[in-house]
């Protein structure tokens, strides 16, 4: 299955499974979620912050917003390492 130009993987135990597993994944994609192994911190924030917290208050946002920014050394780690 290809994503954009990168190509996913998906596997199983049967036919079911794989079919399962790959409408999680299109699912997934259909609802802008990260969906790669390799998702790094920094780009997964600005996701975060682009569909989730821009419906919250201008306040909350912004105090989002500051939290976020105290996290700059860690925007290149992946998600999976942290």
């Amino acid at each position: 299955m290809r994503l954009g130009s990168r190509r996913r993987r998906v596997s199983g135990n049967t036919r079911a499974e794989v079919v399962k597993n790959l409408n999680q994944i299109r699912t997934a994609v259909a609802d802008r979620l990260p969906v790669s192994d390799d998702t790094r911190l920094g780009p997964w924030l600005d996701w975060y912050m682009d569909t989730v917290v821009a419906h919250k208050h201008p306040n909350t946002a912004a105090s989002y917003q500051w939290a976020i920014q105290q996290t700059v050394p860690l925007h290149a780690k992946r998600l999976r390492d942290l």
